[in-house]
Parts: structure tokens; sequence; C-alpha cells
């Protein structure tokens, strides 16, 4: 395989992208905005091979802080809060996870979670050959209300789907080879 370095938007790269090319494993870790995140997801799955995952980073933020939408905002409260600067700033990309739990039911997906490590879910199609539904934009708008504290308000919900590191690593080496 080949590894190319893109220093550009995602939105751009994924619009360059001829419509057969596929990758095996895409990560994302852009802005760590909902909305952005959600349509770097889309994009990522037309260019996914019908074996490959996704992997989303920073999709279980460490507290509300963390997980504010605004970068600046993070850190504005970061500083009010005492708690230091600069913080881990994760966004609010578990609405994102929230957005393939309720309106993606082709999609399957699990949480790697360890305390103290950024948390990542990667995210594949539960059957080869399903497309994802695109068609969705009314979701999307009912889930940017979503808060923190409303879905981690008990810790880490079950349909996050938490895993260990080791059953994450199966997943993959089982959906690359099969």
């Amino acid at each position: 395989g080949r590894l190319a370095f893109h220093r550009t938007t995602s939105d751009i790269f994924f619009s360059s992208l001829e419509p057969d090319t596929k990758f095996d494993l895409i990560f994302l870790d852009g802005l760590h905005e909902f909305k952005q995140t959600y349509r770097d997801l889309v994009n990522a799955f037309k260019h996914l091979s019908k074996n490959g995952v996704c992997l989303i980073d920073d999709t279980v933020p460490f507290d509300a802080i963390a997980a504010l939408p605004s970068h600046k905002d993070s850190i504005r409260e970061s500083r009010k809060s005492g708690l230091g600067s600069p913080r881990p700033w994760m966004g609010d990309v578990y609405k994102v996870i929230y957005m393939i739990h309720t309106f993606h039911p082709e999609l399957d997906y699990a949480t790697y979670v360890e305390t103290g490590q950024h948390h990542q879910t990667l995210v594949w199609r539960k059957n080869r050959a399903s497309q994802v539904n695109m068609d969705i934009q009314h979701s999307i708008d009912s889930t940017t209300t979503l808060t923190y504290e409303s879905i981690f308000k008990n810790g880490i919900p079950e349909w996050f789907n938490p895993m260990s590191q080791s059953d994450i690593n199966n997943i993959i080496v089982k959906s690359l080879i099969n």
C-alpha cells in the first residue's frame, strides 16, 4: 500500500477523490465539531471499501468543558475553572455516535474506552453490501441540541458499545480479512 499526506480540509480532500477511490481504513480526527465530523463520516463511507472501517477520534469527552463545541470556549472555560490550560479539547464529536446509534441501522460500531485515554469509535457496515443512508438532514438538526450532560450524566452509555482495545483489534482484523 501507499501512504500519502494531503494538507487540506477534509471537505476539499473528499471532493477531490474519484468516485471509485476506496480505502480500507479512514481515520477521522479533524475539526472536533459534530456537524463537520458527521459530514466527514458520510464522505468517508462513500470511499470506504466494502470491508473497510472508519475510526473516529475523541468520541467520549473527559468532561463538559472538553465537550464544548468551540475550542475557544473550551479554553476560556478551562481557565475560569482553574483546571489549567491547555486541556484536551474533544468538542461535540460524541453526537456523531448518537447519530450512528439512532439513525444508521446499516452501521455497526464499538467504542474503545480506557481511563485517561482519548476514546475512539470504530465504525463499519453491518452488511458488506449495505449502503449508508445519507438523507437524514432533519436528524442532524435535532441532534445539535443534545448536551454532554444529557448523554453522559450516568457515565458512558451502553449504546456507545464500549469495548477493550483487544476486542476492537479483533474486529479490525476480521473486517479486513473477510
